[in-house]
């Protein structure tokens, strides 16, 4: 039931944007030519399409309670990506004041277009698996032979890759909360960023907001407020630059899969095992990169912001970026079946490097 109420949504929150933007979100996102520029925006349109929002991170947000573990992958990644989606609305609303210089393209097809991979993909397949982070795993691996050997190596390899990406989401986030600092940022996600807008605030910062809101929202639904205090208290006691070899123990996690591995029977398929570990990263690879999509438009946010709201534009632009980086690091947990389950109270939904070696190997 979840996944044809979420498809339903999905459709329905197209259907809106289509109606607002004056054309369907597939020509929209279709590669070349020029996309013309937002114009005669219809307040009633706007208000459609942020209920239609709403509705759908809530359909989202059921898949990651859903039985079959694909569903559940995929509800965390439409999350994100709907996240990208709603904060390049934002961007393009806000454009309409004629404050803002607005950009010569539109935000939504670009942010659209490239989270298209996530929103159109099949619910029951899982989160697709991007082909650069599957083929690093097996570059450092050196080699995918049918030996224990090359297994430890793979998933010595999975490992890095997976603390490697989540540094990026991390350092991508602290350099759009540097403006704010990192734990004011942080505890304003955590405690409700959003001050009263002035009672004079002009239409398109009225609509900016409800958009961003929306897309904070859906990262806030990954996380959860309980983990994201976690997270600020894990970065103020131990840093940005320790916080992962902390939180993920991967030399211990990587000793406990070696002594896994070299205990196996010796007629185990060790290479189908560590493909069915490069998957596992190709997955977590694909979260990554839309996350970062997600960032790009907050940071555009940001500077609309700037413009249309100085005092509050790098706390919520800061908020935004901290629970993206706080929903990176738990995810990043997930997928290496890290041992701070009990810490953050959420995200065990995904089988992740250990549960994948032990499956393949049992």
């Amino acid at each position: 039931m979840s996944v044809k109420e979420h498809e339903a949504a999905l459709r329905s929150y197209d259907e809106a944007l289509s109606r607002l933007y004056g054309s369907s979100v597939s020509t929209l996102v279709e590669p070349g030519g020029d996309v013309p520029a937002l114009a005669d925006v219809d307040a009633a349109l706007v208000e459609d399409a942020l209920l239609e929002s709403e509705r759908v991170g809530d359909t989202a947000a059921k898949l990651l309670r859903d039985d079959d573990p694909s569903v559940r992958e995929m509800g965390e990644a439409q999350l994100a990506a709907l996240a990208a989606t709603d904060f390049a609305v934002a961007v393009d609303l806000a454009a309409q004041d004629e404050e803002v210089q607005a950009s010569a393209k539109l935000a939504l097809p670009q942010a659209r277009g490239q989270v298209a991979f996530v929103l159109d993909a099949d619910l029951r397949e899982g989160t697709p698996v991007d082909g650069a982070s599957a083929r690093r795993v097996r570059a450092l691996a050196e080699g995918d032979d049918n030996t224990p050997a090359a297994l430890i190596k793979t998933v010595d390899a999975a490992f890095d890759t997976v603390r490697d990406e989540v540094e990026e989401v991390i350092k991508a986030g602290a350099k759009g909360m540097a403006e704010a600092g990192l734990d004011a940022a942080l505890g304003a996600a955590a405690s409700g960023v959003f001050a009263k807008l002035p009672d004079n605030a002009k239409r398109a910062l009225r609509w900016a907001m409800g958009w961003i809101r929306k897309g904070v929202e859906k990262l806030m639904k990954l996380l959860g407020k309980e983990a994201l205090e976690a997270i600020r208290k894990w970065l103020g006691e131990h840093g940005i630059d320790a916080v992962l070899d902390w939180a993920y123990e991967t030399k211990d996690l990587k000793a406990e899969c070696a002594e896994r591995v070299q205990g196996a029977s010796p007629d185990k398929d060790f290479a189908a095992a560590g493909e069915a570990i490069q998957k596992v990263v190709g997955k977590h690879g694909s979260q990554k990169k839309v996350i970062l999509e997600a960032f790009k438009w907050v940071g555009r946010a940001h500077k609309v912001l700037t413009v249309l709201w100085p005092p509050q534009a790098p706390l919520i632009a800061g908020a935004a970026y901290g629970v993206g980086v706080g929903y990176g690091i738990v995810s990043g947990g997930d997928y290496v079946d890290w041992r701070r389950f009990e810490d953050v109270k959420v995200l065990d939904r995904v089988a992740g490097i250990r549960k994948t070696l032990d499956t393949a190997l049992a």
